[in-house]
């Protein structure tokens, strides 16, 4: 009998032994993880039997008791207790759900993790053991920005994810017009691992891209990163206007005709263009150049050159215009204006003729072609009425405060003297109907400066008079004067009379005011008369300028002069 119940104890003592050894093992499992991602390790337990429970996650085999390396651990309402932010135990995965998520899972992460929920009771406590396997991966999608944007650069910059467990060996960046397909795009391979931006060049102005990037490792290919759009910005046009022609109207007229620049080429929104033109007598004398701006409205377009020289050769140029200035020119075959000839005939009104050369721009090789018309409208005379005077061109030299500086060059006159010239100006929203005109302004004037303008935006124009009448108007001008910010007046001290008297009369004592004032006022007197010799000089050297006041009672003067006219 002792040897059989000595038997059962030691049965009993192993069965206890096992089972403490044992720990309650219920489950086994192995998990593969890429580097980069997120994984979850599976643990869970019957909540609807036991009710909420604590649970502990550790790094290596289940001890008989508790977590070895514990990483987590939760009373069953709240984590108590983990070892950083990566792991998680989200409790929106149902009751029971005890899994443990690792987040970023990095190679070092691999290995066993063993999750032990704490059931009530002697030996009840339910484990379970998971062996993590993690392998390297392509590097993760980079996040790229924008970089400075010029007329044919982008830049770019970037900031690198995780490299999947292998250095990230370079970059690749593909970039496309937007409307394309990615099939369609080009690619910059290559890209040093050590650089976060780049500048990609030779692209085009004006256009807009969209751009991606990917990073490389040993692994392959990383996903592709956000998408970003751009434009580049605009360019001057890369081509000239095209199938440019020139024409005679009459021995005072050309007309200019072109279409506009190849499409891709125009780098921009064309604004305008630009025609110049000359006289052209001989390779050695040649005219000045005179310029006209054309709005790009119309397509084709044309443009009527006035007020030149009978039977006289011009020179003609043409370029296009974006924001971002002028491209380059077309040059057109030398043109000829109209030959006038005015003649008398005794046959009566009826067979009077005028008779011109026609003189039209072919091509290279023929570049001028002669062709005689008659043109009848009754009896001619043998004089003919005079012409006036061609429209200057306005050039604005600047704005300061509350002054704008203008320079005019005066058009063609036909040999009757220019007698004067007319400013006309007004503000943004009036009409040329409201404007305020100043007139009688000397032919040997070249400049102005307009002074004491009140802030506003201001259109300005100028004519020139002869004794044939006014001149069209110049190009306008378009200036704004700023509003001044808050200034503080300096105090300025004046004297009364009295005190001044007081002044003059001070000397030997007992001696009259009178024989101090008198010789005082010869001095004021020849300091004046230096005075008035040094502005003759000065407004000598001042070679055409002169300033004008603008008064705010929409009354303009010269400045330190008499009134001007007001037409």
């Amino acid at each position: 009998m002792g040897e059989l119940a000595s038997s059962r104890c030691l049965t009993f003592g192993g069965l206890v032994l096992f089972c403490l050894l044992l720990g309650g093992v219920r489950g086994q499992g192995t998990v593969v993880a890429r580097v980069g991602e997120d994984v979850t390790l599976p643990c869970s337990y019957d909540a609807v039997q036991y009710g909420a429970l604590g649970v502990c996650w550790g790094r290596g085999p289940i001890p008989t008791s508790g977590c070895s390396d514990e990483v987590l651990r939760t009373d069953g309402s709240e984590v108590v207790s983990r070892l950083s932010e990566r792991y998680r135990l989200p409790w929106f995965r149902g009751p029971g759900d005890v899994s443990l998520t690792l987040v970023q899972v990095q190679e070092s992460d691999a290995g066993v993790y063993g999750c032990r929920v704490d059931i009530p009771g002697w030996f009840n406590d339910q484990i379970h053991e998971t062996t993590l396997s993690v392998v390297a991966a392509p590097p993760h999608a980079v996040r790229l920005e924008l970089g400075p944007v010029g007329e044919k650069t982008l830049g770019v910059r970037w900031s690198p994810g995780l490299d999947g467990g292998r250095p990230i060996t370079g970059y690749r960046i593909d970039y496309k017009d937007m409307t394309a397909p990615w099939e369609q795009a080009l690619t910059t391979e290559g890209v040093s691992p050590s650089l976060t931006q780049v500048t990609l060049i030779d692209m085009r102005p004006n256009k807009a891209y969209t751009i991606r990037m990917f990073a490389v490792n040993s692994e392959g290919l990383s996903e592709p990163s956000n998408v970003v759009t751009v434009s580049t910005k605009e360019s001057v046009p890369d081509g000239p206007p095209l199938d440019v022609k020139v024409e005679a109207l009459t021995p005072r007229s050309l007309r200019v005709t072109w279409k506009p620049p190849r499409m891709e080429l125009r780098n921009g929104v064309l604004r305008g263009y630009v025609i110049s033109y000359r006289e052209y007598i001989s390779a050695t004398r040649l005219g000045k150049w005179l310029h006209q701006t054309v709005s790009s409205t119309a397509d084709p377009g044309s443009k009527v050159l006035n007020y030149l020289r009978p039977a006289t050769q011009y020179s003609v140029l043409i370029d296009a215009m974006t924001m971002a200035g002028r491209g380059p020119a077309f040059t057109a075959p030398l043109c000829s204006t109209l030959a006038e000839v005015l003649a008398t005939t005794t046959q009566g009104p009826t067979t009077a003729a005028t008779t011109f050369e026609k003189s039209t721009a072919t091509s290279k090789q023929n570049p001028t072609t002669l062709e005689q018309i008659t043109i009848p409208f009754g009896e001619i005379s043998t004089t003919s009425s005079p012409v006036t005077p061609g429209p200057p061109t306005l050039e604005l030299l600047g704005v300061h405060d509350e002054q704008v500086s203008l320079r005019w060059t005066a058009g063609f006159n036909w040999g009757i003297p220019v007698s004067s010239y007319d400013l006309e100006y007004k503000e943004d929203k009036a009409t040329w109907d409201s404007t305020q005109r100043i007139g009688g302004i000397s032919p040997n004037q070249s400049e102005a400066t307009l002074i004491e303008m009140r802030p506003s935006t201001y259109h300005i124009r100028v004519f020139a008079r002869s004794s044939a009448g006014s001149s069209p108007p110049s190009n306008v001008l378009t200036f704004i004067i700023a509003e001044k910010g808050p200034q503080t007046d300096t105090p300025t001290t004046v004297l009364p009379f009295t005190t001044t008297a007081a002044v003059l009369g001070e000397g030997v004592e007992g001696s009259p005011v009178a024989a101090v004032a008198v010789p005082v006022l010869l001095v004021v007197l020849f300091v004046a008369a230096l005075l008035v010799a040094w502005g003759i000089r000065r407004s000598k050297s001042m070679k055409g300028s002169l300033a004008i006041r603008a008064f705010p009672g929409n009354r303009s003067r010269l400045s330190n002069s008499e009134p001007l006219s007001e037409l």
